[in-house]
């Protein structure tokens, strides 16, 4: 039976998903009045400054995002990739 117009099959919406990991992370760091998480982010700003790429990495990774990647797929020779879509009507019994 299809719905009508505007009438969705789930009414309550979604689940929400279990957010108990932040909510027990938040009240970690705000205890100590956030000061482990300020030397940890001094130790990770120390390990960029003596060149560590992955600490680099990471914090740029937050602040910027990570890039997007792009995955390009070649046939055996190296040349593009050929896909062929049936599209049959009928009822099925084919």
């Amino acid at each position: 039976m299809p719905f009508k117009p505007g009438q969705t099959g789930n009414p309550n919406g979604a689940p929400q998903k279990s957010k108990r990991f932040i909510t027990v992370l938040q009240r970690a760091i705000e205890q100590d009045d956030c000061k482990r998480m300020r030397n940890g982010i001094e130790k990770l700003l120390d390990q960029c400054s003596e060149g560590e790429l992955s600490a680099l990495q990471f914090i740029a990774d937050r602040l910027d995002g990570k890039p997007k990647q792009q995955t390009e797929i070649t046939g055996a020779d190296g040349e593009a990739f050929q896909t062929q879509v049936i599209v049959r009507f009928g009822n099925g019994s084919e």
